[in-house]
């Protein structure tokens, strides 16, 4: 109708992201290398975040990006990530971790220190690890359910 104002905030217009994968281009040094991941509180119905191996480092804005994210209650981050969770703010809403290329020498601590409410947390080894069993990850947390897999998923 001509000259009709929607009162219909412009939020609900925004199309529901769900599910978001993060990886760089194979010629760049990293995605957020140079932006961080700007525009993340774009996607306010966020459940799952995937970040690769290789979108550069994460700092603790983008950190405090992601906590800021209401409905993540999933995310899959490579091992190499989880030192930056010390400087990081709490993560209140997840409660399923998977972490991909794990050693047996990775330091999880850093995880349940900022998401103490993670229920399921699966561990995804690298390539070449075989000895890594469950029981030292489970001791963290013992409400968690640990899994372990002896390689990384093809897909989430």
């Amino acid at each position: 109708m001509p000259g009709s104002v929607s009162k219909t905030p412009a939020s609900c217009h925004r199309p529901q992201v769900l599910s978001l994968w993060l990886a760089s281009c194979p010629d760049e040094d990293g995605a957020v290398a140079e932006t961080g991941l700007r525009g993340l509180n774009t996607w306010p119905t966020l459940e799952y975040l995937t970040i690769q191996n290789d979108i550069g480092d994460l700092g603790p804005r983008d950190w405090t990006k992601i906590a800021r994210l209401p409905c993540l209650s999933s995310i899959s981050i490579p091992a190499k990530y989880l030192t930056g969770l010390l400087s990081a703010p709490h993560l209140p809403t997840l409660e399923t971790v998977y972490v991909t290329n794990i050693r047996e020498d990775t330091d999880l601590t850093p995880l349940y220190g900022n998401c103490p409410q993670v229920r399921t947390l699966t561990l995804f080894s690298e390539e070449h690890s075989t000895g890594l069993v469950a029981a030292p990850y489970q001791a963290l947390s013992p409400e968690a359910e640990v899994t372990v897999h002896p390689t990384r998923p093809l897909l989430f």
